[in-house]
């Protein structure tokens, strides 16, 4: 691929690409037009759902006005259902349909478990929806699937939401389960008893009353009464069942019969069933629990009970009730039950549930009987003469086709909002009257939602109708040919009181009365009996939870107001005069623009990378000039570094240093892995800034985080938990690679052993000259020649390493001594990377498995030799106690000699004490060139004592504390770091040009990104002006930082050099400040004689010379404890 190619790709997939679809995306969309629908759901009770619902369709409603190019189609919602399945979900499967049929292009939704807290599901319908070109927003989580969105994310979010349903389930009956093993199991409230709670504890006590019904229930089935019969006798004396109901059946009578509670004992057993497929284990465990509660029933009097049922019961029960398109859908006048088709007639028929017990005088109808009713019916409504098939077809088909009905849902809410808010003011007098008619307008609407339900249901019944309408040739033909299949197109509900009495409810929610009987209202079962209770007058939030007050003017209902068009022109019309008073108190109240900086970063130097980061540069210099709410506070980028570590990332350094001092708001970057591969770097990094005064947030564009999120670090972790894994798995899948061929006796090196190259094929050859050094290191070291000799005469000749290099180390001849390599054989994995951060190499003391492969290459060295010289390896033994300490110190890596440059080593000598078994130490610093460790180089500089450069740092302290010198040379060097007036001026100008020409960036980006092609040359000639300004600006700005640091630093220090003791240098010493050389002295260098020159972290240079260099024999005087 050409250079050219390449740079356009980079600048296509880094900024044109990212911002066409954001552009494109239907929340950015400047189309004129967009029909936007909004989706709620509510899993509470009935006196919550209503406000939950309310509180959800306000905020959408307010979210569509901000969007002049949004046009609210409709809200859809479900009530009281759980979001793991999508069965009972008629709102969300009407809004599914209605983006099939092309009414909806964008759906809002307040988050991923308000939409759904099924994976599956929801990633199918996401799916589903992109297929047919439909955005979804949800906006808790600000994703967004009309733009690529990361499905991995969307995912995650779901399976959260998911897991905790399931958590939730499992717990719940866990704590059940517990409360049984304590003996004081869950307890449903059952007839006879009253359950309280207090502090935490379920109290359970008899209610006389009702007990009373239950004994005489126990007695009447003991005395010979059949359990219809006692039912029949509790609905005559008006006894309510436990939960409030009027209607007794055998059923509920047996259930009373055989419950053990009522002679004071539990039995309990508890299961859990998967929230989202239904499932039960097949083991599920149960408790008896004795006296757990008052008993009620004598327990004898219970196994009399019992005895009694095993006779009494039917052998043979009778089947189900069999589904018909009418099931559910007919309902009893006379008790308000529900008809059901029975099979086990002879012929088959539909009977009232409560005809069968004999507790309702209503009659079987056959199905034919109903035929003729529905047809009657249809008389009755169509009676004209002039009445066609057209007539009752054409309704049919507009609704069918044209079945906005989500649009009154807001009408409903409007109404319920005014009648509220009349409550709040009205008089003690007109109280009642407002609060009836606010519970009449909730019932009107829950019937409403229960039409629309039902209207849904019938869909495919009216498919199937219009469908076959369309072969009839009049309407003789219709009536002679029509079944209740068909008719069910049109019938919604029936009410039956007789053969010749009833209602039917037609699909237009208009009714048809046939029959001059009484028709009064059914009583309320069970079943349909909807208990009244009182709306709380606080909100409940877009979650189910209280947070005061809505503050949506409410939507004043016009009449013969249907269309949904003119209803969202009312919505607008009714908030302007809202919306302007929230917009004046939001620009009383505004906050000054978010200071947004950018972080970018390329892990490598190659061309690529470079273009990337220069793209990434424009990229986000657009993205933060076209948002209003930002202002621009810079872009931090670090060229050819790897993200695992933060350390030597001078920009991002920078970057976290401007959040501390409180320049910057909120930080920009791509991913999760841009700005770190490390998690614990990633949840550090993330909570220091959000512990800032003023907090610092991070928005991870392509993982869509933003940390001011609650759920951000839950899901940063999951998600840099991956980026460090994948940072891990590139070095690891290629070790994994490099270790199945040692199994299989094959060894590649990225870097092949001195003496050895590697052919076209990767083999392992001799290299010539090189093998010709290796071979005289053998011999010469079987000639009795050391090591250090060996490395010396290499250098003095001149011989490179393998590096290049002339100077031969010891530990380098010593090494290839050592290996196997030579003699044709190798160990591979002696050594392994155990950070992968550090990648820092370890040995291998049986962390992982060892290959040794015999003649596995030619070899350099016979066997016999290199055993040879094994054995003499062996025989040699130290000759000096001398040892090496690499322990962390100070001094390490500090003091270079002063003769020749090398680096000072520390060494330690021990001698035996008299009549001791114990050893002293002794710690000197020498140049290693003059301790015979760096053969390129000779150097007759002495050793120091550790106690003298102690004793020669603290004595350094002593003059700067009493003397001006040190003060002189950091003003100077201050005075010399600050910026002149004419480079202050000269700052200025560069911000001035950075500021048009970031100006004129942001004009170019968004005049190509309005066409057809995109041109890059012009963006990125402006990108590298405005990269190169940044640069000046940025020395600019990290010597008035250094300067700051100088002044700071001094000031730290001359506090601290108040606190030293005063001493004389040569007669006494004081205890070393370790932590005082670490932080100002940043090297330094011996010389002979004993001067030290060290070079501050403060820009100055400090000469400190002692004549006396015995400091190891000076008593220490030690600080004395202050006198309280």
């Amino acid at each position: 691929m050409s250079k050219d190619i390449l740079k356009d790709y980079e600048w296509n997939e880094v900024l044109w690409k990212p911002l066409i679809q954001e552009k494109e995306s239907l929340i950015e969309s400047e189309r004129n037009t967009i029909r936007v629908a909004a989706y709620a759901r509510t899993s509470k009770k009935i006196s919550t759902q209503l406000q939950s619902l309310e509180n959800q369709i306000d905020y959408f409603t307010r979210f569509i006005q901000t969007k002049p190019q949004f046009r609210l189609v409709s809200i859809y919602y479900d009530e009281g259902v759980s979001g793991t399945k999508m069965k009972n979900r008629f709102g969300l499967k009407r809004l599914l349909r209605h983006c099939r049929e092309g009414k909806i292009d964008y759906i809002v939704t307040k988050s991923i478990s308000r939409f759904s807290r099924n994976v599956k599901e929801l990633i199918e319908v996401v799916k589903e929806l992109q297929e047919l070109k439909v955005g979804l927003y949800f906006q808790k989580e600000n994703l967004d699937t009309s733009k690529e969105f990361n499905e991995f994310l969307l995912a995650t979010y779901a399976a959260l939401a998911q897991n905790e349903v399931e958590t939730l389930s499992h717990n719940v009956s866990w704590g059940y389960e517990k409360r049984a093993l304590r003996g004081s199991p869950k307890f449903e409230r059952i007839l006879g008893y009253h359950v309280t709670y207090q502090q935490k504890k379920t109290h359970i006590s008899v209610d006389e009353e009702e007990a009373g019904v239950v004994k005489k229930i126990y007695e009447l089935f003991l005395d010979g009464a059949a359990l219809n019969e006692i039912a029949r006798y509790l609905m005559q004396e008006g006894i309510q069942t436990s939960k409030g109901g009027t209607i007794w059946d055998g059923s509920v009578v047996k259930k009373i019969l055989t419950n053990v509670a009522y002679t004071g004992n539990r039995f309990a057993y508890f299961h859990t069933t998967s929230i989202l497929d239904n499932g039960k284990p097949n083991d599920v465990p149960s408790y008896y629990i004795e006296n757990s509660h008052p008993a009620i029933i004598d327990p004898s009097m219970f196994e009399e009970v019992q005895k009694r049922f095993k006779p009494t019961e039917r052998k043979e029960k009778n089947k189900k009730a069999d589904f018909r398109s009418l099931s559910g859908r007919v309902m009893c006048g006379i008790c308000g039950c529900n008809y059901q088709f029975l099979t086990d007639y002879a012929t088959p028929c539909w009977r009232c549930r409560m005809s069968k017990s004999g507790m309702c005088d209503s009659t079987k109808m056959y199905e034919s009987e109903i035929l003729s009713m529905i047809k009657k019916a249809f008389e009755e409504r169509f009676s004209s003469d002039s009445i066609a098939l057209r007539d009752i077809f054409y309704p049919m088909k507009r609704l069918h086709e044209h079945d906005y009905l989500e649009h009154r849902r807001l009408l409903y809410f409007s109404d319920i909002r005014l009648v509220k808010e009349e409550e709040k003011v009205a008089p003690e007098k007109e109280l009642d009257g407002i609060v009836n008619k606010k519970h009449q307008l909730e019932e009107e609407f829950f019937h409403f939602e229960r039409y629309v339900k039902k209207i849904e249901e019938d869909r495919p019944y009216r498919e199937k109708a219009l469908s076959w309408m369309k072969s009839l040739q009049s309407l003789d033909e219709f009536f002679e040919k029509a079944t209740i299949d068909y008719f069910r197109a049109w019938v919604v509900n029936m009410t039956i009181y007789s053969k010749d009495t009833f209602i039917v409810h037609w699909f237009d929610q208009e009714e048809t009365k046939v029959g001059e009987g009484p028709m009064p209202e059914p009583p309320r079962t069970l079943r349909n009996q909807k208990r009244k209770e009182k709306s709380t007058q606080t909100g409940i939030d877009l979650e189910g939870k209280e947070d005061g007050d809505v503050l949506v003017a409410p939507i004043k209902r016009e009449a013969n107001s249907t269309s949904h068009v003119s209803l969202t022109k009312q919505i607008k019309k009714e908030q302007k005069n809202m919306w302007k008073v929230e917009q004046s108190l939001q620009t009383q109240t505004k906050q000054q623009t978010l200071r947004t900086a950018s972080y970018c970063r390329v892990s490598t130097e190659q061309d690529a990378q470079q273009i990337s980061l220069e793209s990434q540069v424009a990229y986000y210099t657009y993205l933060i000039l076209k948002n209003p709410e930002m202002s621009f506070a810079g872009i931090f980028a670090d060229r050819g570094l790897s993200g695992t570590q933060t350390k030597n990332r001078t920009e991002f350094n920078r970057l976290m240093q401007k959040c501390k001092q409180g320049k910057v708001d909120q930080i920009l970057t791509k991913s999760i892995s841009r700005f770190t591969r490390n998690t614990v770097d990633a949840l550090y990094y993330v909570r220091m800034l959000k512990s800032l005064n003023p907090p610092v947030y991070v928005h991870f564009e392509r993982e869509n985080i933003h940390t001011a999120d609650k759920d951000s670090d839950l899901m940063l972790t999951v998600l840099s938990s991956m980026a460090q894994e994948e940072a891990i798995n590139v070095g690891t899948s290629s070790q994994w690679g490099k270790q199945k061929l040692a199994e299989i006796g094959i060894v590649r090196p990225s870097r092949f052993p001195y003496g050895y190259i590697a052919d076209e094929r990767k083999n392992w050859c001799i290299e010539p000259k090189q093998a010709a050094v290796v071979k005289r290191m053998y011999e010469s070291y079987a000639a009795g020649k050391s090591i250090g000799r060996i490395a010396r005469e290499l250098s003095e000749d001149g011989i490179e390493t393998a590096n290049g290099n002339r100077y031969w180390h010891p530990n380098t001849v010593g090494k290839i001594l050592a290996s196997p390599v030579y003699k044709g054989c190798i160990l591979y994995q002696q050594t392994y990377v155990k950070d992968p951060f550090t990648r820092k190499q370890v040995v291998n003391q049986g962390e992982l498995p060892q290959y040794y492969i015999e003649d596995h290459h030619p070899a350099i060295i016979t066997p016999e030799d290199w055993e040879k010289v094994q054995t003499i390896r062996k025989s040699n033994q130290p000759q000096t106690t001398r040892s090496s300490v690499n322990a962390p110190h100070p001094f390490r890596q500090v003091f270079r000699c002063g003769e020749c440059g090398g680096v000072m080593g520390l060494h330690t000598y021990y001698t035996d004490q008299k009549n001791s078994n114990k050893r002293k130490a002794r710690h000197y610093w020498r140049c290693r060139a003059a301790a015979g460790k760096n053969f390129s180089a000779t150097c007759l500089a002495p050793s120091f004592r550790e106690e003298y450069l102690e004793h020669n740092f603290m004595s350094a302290l002593m003059v700067m504390k009493s003397e001006d010198l040190l003060e002189q040379k950091i003003r100077a060097v201050i005075e010399k770091t600050n910026l002149t007036t004419e480079e202050l001026a000269e700052v200025k100008e560069i911000e001035a040009t950075m500021e048009q020409l970031n100006q004129e960036l942001y004009e170019a980006v968004d005049e190509e990104l309005n066409q057809a092609g995109q041109d890059t040359k012009r963006v990125e000639a402006l990108t590298n002006e405005i990269v190169k300004l940044k640069n000046q600006l940025d020395a600019y700005e990290e010597r008035q930082e250094l300067a700051a640091k100088y002044q700071a630093e001094f000031e730290w220090l001359v506090n601290e050099l108040h606190e030293i003791d005063d001493f004389n240098p040569l007669k006494q010493r004081i205890p070393f400040r370790a932590d005082l050389f670490e932080r100002i002295v940043e090297s330094g260098v011996i010389h002979s004689d004993g001067r030290i020159v060290y070079q501050l972290k403060l820009g100055v240079e400090w000469e400190a010379y002692l004549e006396e260099k015995c400091s190891y024999k000076l008593k220490v005087k030690r600080k004395r404890k202050k006198k309280k």
